[in-house]
């Protein structure tokens, strides 16, 4: 316990950890008061709702963009395998509007094997 004075001078006791911001977050200290979920998947899009690149892992269905960051590759990439039909995907016209997470899946897969 340490001792000092507050802002009317007056001496108060405090532990060392009063001066630290609380909360599960380091700097940050949660605003209604309310705790961080216990559940990992839902502590994991606690963390990471402000992140714009994060691609959700449990989606059905992913734009290519989404599909390119997922799998740390480019664009261009997702784009030309589902142009050659090497990769499902749902098209509106020439445009490629979402792959299926299980098709991307077996296209990863197939890539791996080769």
């Amino acid at each position: 316990m340490e001792e000092r004075r507050n802002e009317i001078g007056a001496r108060e006791e405090v532990t060392p950890l009063d001066d630290m911001d609380k909360g599960t977050r380091i700097g940050f200290i949660e605003e209604d008061g309310e705790p961080a979920p216990t559940d990992p998947l839902e502590l994991h899009k606690w963390l990471h709702a402000h992140d714009r690149a994060h691609v959700d892992l449990l989606q059905d269905e992913y734009t290519p963009e989404e599909a390119a960051r997922l799998l740390g590759t480019s664009l261009e990439v997702i784009m030309h395998a589902a142009r050659n039909g090497d990769l499902k995907a749902e098209r509106q016209g020439k445009k490629i509007m979402c792959i299926q997470h299980a098709d991307l899946v077996d296209w990863l897969n197939r890539r791996l094997a080769e």
